[in-house]
C-alpha cells in the first residue's frame, strides 16, 4: 500500500481579482487553512497561506519574521532620527552604513 499526502487545497487568482475579494480569500485562506496563489501578467507572484504555514517556514530557514521586523523598525528609526537633524536632503553618509548594520 502506497503512502498518500494530503495536499492543501489551493486557488489561483489574479491580483485584480484578489484585491476585488481580498475578505473572501482572506477567510478561505485563514478560516479554512487553505492557500491562494496570486498571479500578476499570468505568473504566480505570491501566495497567502495560514500564518502557521509561515511559522513553519520560520522555523526552515532558521529565522524569525519578529526579528526581521524589529531590525526593519530599528534601521527606520535611526533613519528618521537622521533626516529629521537636518532640514538639508539627507545625503549619505558612509560612515553611518556601518552603524546601520548593527
Amino acid at each position: 500500500m502506497s503512502h498518500m499526502t494530503r495536499l492543501t487545497p489551493y486557488r489561483i487568482t489574479s491580483l485584480t481579482e484578489f484585491r476585488q475579494s481580498c475578505g473572501e480569500g482572506m477567510h478561505w485562506v485563514h478560516g479554512m487553512g487553505n492557500r491562494l496563489w496570486i498571479t500578476r501578467y499570468g505568473r504566480a507572484v505570491a501566495a497567502l497561506v495560514p500564518m502557521h504555514q509561515c511559522e513553519l517556514l520560520e522555523t526552515w530557514e532558521t529565522r524569525s519574521l519578529r526579528e526581521e521586523r524589529t531590525r526593519m523598525e530599528d534601521n527606520y528609526r535611526r533613519w528618521k532620527r537622521v533626516k529629521g537633524a537636518t532640514d538639508e536632503p539627507a545625503l549619505f553618509n558612509w560612515n553611518l552604513r556601518d552603524q546601520l548594520r548593527e
